[in-house]
C-alpha cells in the first residue's frame, strides 16, 4: 500500500499493528457463536463505512513522518546519484564518440596518404615514360633529318655522276671521231693538230681515264667514300683500304653503274 507521500507500507505489518486494538476486546467463551460474532466485528472494524472515514492508527504518525522524511533524503539521494550517474554515462559517451572520432580520422588520413603517394609514384612513372618519349621523338626527329640530309647529299651526287657519264660520253665520241679521220694521211693529221692545238675550245673536255686504278685493265665503276673518287674495279675495292688517288682513307664504297 502507497501513502500520499510515497511511502509504502507492508500490508502483512499492518494486520498484526491492527490486531492488537482487535485484541483489547472482552473475554469470551470459545464456543461456535462467539467466534461468529467476534469474526463478525473484526470483519466491521476492517471494513470502514463508505460514509465515515476511515479511523487512522494515532500510535503509527510519528513512525510514518520519520519514515516519511528518511525516504525523502533517501530519494534526494538517489536522483542525486541518478543525476551523477547519468552525468558519467554521458562524458564517457563523449569521450568515447571523441576517440572513435579522431581514430577514423587517423584511418581516413592514413588512407588519403597512401592514396597520395599512389598517384604521386603512378605520376611519376607518367612523366618518366612521356620524357622518354619525347627524348625517343627527338632522336627519330634527328635520324629523319640526317637520313633527308643524306638524301639530298646522294641527289646530288647522282645528279653530278650523270653529268660525269654525259661528259665521258661526249668524250668517247669525240676520240672515236679522230680515230676515223687519222686515215687522210698524216699530213691532215699535222695539220688538224696544229690547228687544234693555235684554237682553244672553250666548250673542251679532257679526256678522263676510265680505267681501275688498281688493276689498269677493268674499267673503275666504283665511287670511293668520303672523297667520292671513281677509282677501282669491283674486284680491286675488295682490297682496297685507301683512295688511289687521293690515298684518303675509305670509310664506305658504292658501285656506279654506267648505262
Amino acid at each position: 500500500m502507497f501513502l500520499n507521500n510515497g511511502v509504502s507500507i507492508n500490508s502483512g505489518k499492518k494486520r498484526k499493528e491492527v490486531l492488537p486494538d482487535a485484541t483489547m476486546l472482552p473475554q469470551t467463551t470459545t464456543n461456535y457463536n462467539s467466534l461468529q460474532h467476534v469474526s463478525a466485528a473484526l470483519r466491521r472494524v476492517r471494513q470502514p463505512s463508505p460514509l465515515t472515514p476511515p479511523p487512522q492508527n494515532t500510535n503509527l504518525l510519528p513512525l510514518l513522518s520519520f519514515t516519511s522524511l528518511l525516504n525523502e533524503d533517501r530519494t534526494a539521494e538517489i536522483v542525486e546519484q541518478s543525476d551523477q550517474i547519468d552525468e558519467i554515462i554521458r562524458t564517457h559517451a563523449e569521450q568515447l564518440q571523441r576517440a572513435l572520432a579522431d581514430k577514423w580520422q587517423g584511418h581516413y588520413r592514413t588512407l588519403q596518404c597512401a592514396a597520395e603517394e599512389r598517384a604521386a609514384k603512378r605520376l611519376k612513372e607518367r612523366e618518366g615514360e612521356m620524357e622518354k618519349t619525347v627524348r625517343r621523338n627527338a632522336e627519330l626527329e634527328q635520324m629523319a633529318e640526317r637520313y633527308s640530309t643524306e638524301a639530298e647529299v646522294w641527289r646530288t651526287e647522282a645528279k653530278r655522276l650523270e653529268n660525269t657519264v654525259k661528259t665521258l660520253r661526249a668524250s668517247l665520241l669525240k676520240v672515236t671521231m679522230r680515230g676515223g679521220l687519222g686515215c687522210g694521211g698524216s699530213a691532215g693529221v699535222a695539220a688538224a693538230e696544229d690547228a687544234e692545238s693555235s684554237h682553244v675550245d672553250p666548250d673542251r673536255v679532257e679526256p678522263v681515264s676510265l680505267a681501275c686504278k688498281g688493276c689498269g685493265k677493268r674499267v673503275a665503276t666504283v665511287m670511293m667514300w668520303p672523297c667520292r673518287h671513281v677509282c677501282v674495279c669491283k674486284g680491286c675495292d675488295v682490297v682496297s683500304k685507301t683512295c688511289l688517288v687521293c690515298r684518303s682513307i675509305k670509310t664506305t664504297s658504292i658501285e656506279v653503274v654506267l648505262s
